[in-house]
């Protein structure tokens, strides 16, 4: 494991191409479930279930990334729900404490993971945006801690490369003034908690090598 606190290393200015952070793997792991098998889809859950609510997504802000061979842009529009929970309160030294605890799934965040959705930007550009959606207080607190805010990229950058077979450059700005990049699209939200990341269809979440960086618009 890289050198240095385990709060340096999800902070937004990481460098790349750091060793892999176990601790960071060992959560995602327990939050998908842990043992690696493939969950029930969403359509499944529905028809065994049938406790989904149907939102339209708060857009809050947008989140600006491409492909990793660079040739996509890609944006994440940070939505919020009134429908989702917020994740227990906590202090930046209490998520560092926990995430190097025996125990990393006491901290869980509820979220959905949107559809990948078509869009064209500012240049008139074709690109491709994702909704993600999480309680209103979770958002405001990303928004203004970066401990918070690198970790919960990291966990949304696996997230969506597991759930769509993608592959995201791990640099990321946050656009000043936009909210989002076209519509913000209707989503499906569970209503009853779950063992694991909270959205339309579970995957597991292998740990990547960094929690990706932020670098200027």
């Amino acid at each position: 494991m890289s050198s240095g606190s385990l709060q340096d290393r999800l902070l937004l200015d990481n460098p790349e191409g750091q060793e892999q952070n176990a601790l960071l793997q060992e959560f995602m792991k327990l939050y998908s479930g842990g043992d690696g098998t493939q969950l029930p889809t969403a359509a499944q859950e529905q028809q065994q279930a049938g406790n989904y609510k149907t939102v339209d997504p708060t857009p809050e802000f947008c989140i600006k990334s491409k492909s990793s061979d660079g040739k996509t842009k890609i944006f994440l529009n940070m939505c919020s729900a009134e429908h989702l929970p917020s994740p227990k309160d906590i202090t930046d030294q209490e998520l560092v404490s926990l995430l190097e605890s025996e125990d990393p799934s006491r901290f869980r965040v509820p979220m959905s993971l949107g559809e990948p959705h078509a869009e064209v930007d500012k240049s008139g550009n074709g690109c491709t945006v994702y909704d993600i959606v999480i309680s209103k207080s979770f958002c405001d607190k990303i928004s203004k801690n970066d401990l918070f805010m690198g970790f919960f990229m990291s966990v949304v950058m696996e997230g969506l490369e597991n759930k769509y077979e993608v592959t995201l450059n791990r640099e990321w700005v946050k656009l000043k003034n936009k909210k989002c990049m076209g519509k913000v699209l209707t989503q499906h939200i569970r209503t009853e908690s779950k063992p694991w990341i909270m959205e339309m269809d579970p995957s597991t979440y292998p740990a990547r090598p960094d929690a990706g960086r932020c670098v200027s618009e």
